[in-house]
């Protein structure tokens, strides 16, 4: 039987400096659409927070036949809670109506450079059918954006909520196509 003494084991010098410029080159090119991607999926995250803090704020409402706020603090943070607290009145240890039923960070599964900008006050009240009530000066909108974004990479979202109804809907205000979900 007859063995070739000069069997290659592995890669040489040209073919690993070959496969690291091509790594190298298809890096630089897809980083930029890689960082645009997850800035749009933060903006996204904090969007869905809200809209979920403000379901639940409705839905609280409706299950504790109270008046229940969702309130937005300074620092972008929101809470859960109930316009009259109401103490534990069936004698099982628990509030029946907490003054914070459920909050949520400033920037929990989001970066810093998110921006979140308010239309009207800081609270939304629910009666107990579950649409607002209608005190003037309640939060009507949030537009939210990353502000580590610009041009076609920027994307914007936001969550509105009509006075007097108790729709709470997540949009994109870039998008005009009429028949695209995602337009405002």
């Amino acid at each position: 039987m007859l063995r070739s003494k000069n069997l290659q084991h592995g890669f040489n010098m040209i073919e690993l400096a070959v496969v690291m410029s091509v790594i190298a080159i298809v890096s630089l090119v897809a980083f930029p659409s890689f960082m645009s991607m997850i800035g749009n999926a933060q903006i996204r995250t904090v969007g869905e927070s809200f809209r979920n803090g403000l379901q639940l704020a409705r839905a609280e409402a409706v299950k504790r036949n109270q008046q229940v706020r969702f309130k937005i603090n300074a620092d972008n943070s929101w809470e859960v809670g109930c316009v009259t607290v109401v103490g534990d009145t069936d004698g099982d240890g628990v509030e029946d109506c907490p003054a914070i039923i459920s909050q949520k960070a400033a920037k929990e599964g989001s970066s810093s450079k998110i921006v979140v900008t308010k239309t009207g006050n800081d609270n939304v009240i629910f009666n107990s059918f579950g649409t607002q009530t209608s005190a003037s000066g309640q939060l009507k909108q949030l537009d939210i954006k990353n502000s580590n974004l610009s041009g076609s990479d920027l994307r914007e979202v936001s969550v509105r909520f009509p006075q007097g109804s108790g729709t709470i809907r997540m949009c994109e205000p870039a998008i005009t196509a009429p028949t695209d979900p995602r337009k405002c």
